[in-house]
């Protein structure tokens, strides 16, 4: 119910021939009453003489939905590493030596040894 609806109410329930007074409040807690509980369809007030005023529940409130089943938790990803520059083409002037076997690269003779050629290093046959 809307403010203004009970209020009107709590004007209609005043004007039932033994009712003296009725109080906003008491309407609200009518209202309360009805919405927390759905076992009751209706409240009746009566006066003297068995006039009265019946309050009744318009529909039945739908059950609310069930939640929503709980969504499992996924390991946040590891920041990807940054992308290092893809390997240029070759220079027009250069040319693909495609190997015949695969093979492992060796940069040094062992491990913390100076590299046979550093990079940018101009090199000659033999």
């Amino acid at each position: 119910m809307t403010p203004q609806e009970m209020q009107q109410l709590a004007e209609l329930i005043q004007h039932v021939p033994g009712i003296r007074s009725i109080e906003l409040q008491d309407v609200q807690g009518l209202a309360q009453l009805l919405r927390d509980s759905p076992e009751i369809g209706s409240i009746e007030v009566k006066g003297w003489f068995g006039t009265g005023v019946v309050i009744t529940r318009t529909a039945a409130a739908a059950p609310p939905p069930p939640p929503p089943p709980p969504v499992p938790m996924l390991a946040p990803r590891a920041a990807e590493p940054e992308q290092r520059e893809s390997p240029r083409a070759p220079a027009p002037a250069l040319k693909d030596i495609k190997s015949p076997m695969v093979g492992t690269f060796y940069k040094a003779p062992e491990a913390g040894a100076e590299s046979y050629v550093r990079a940018g290093a101009r090199v000659s046959p033999g």
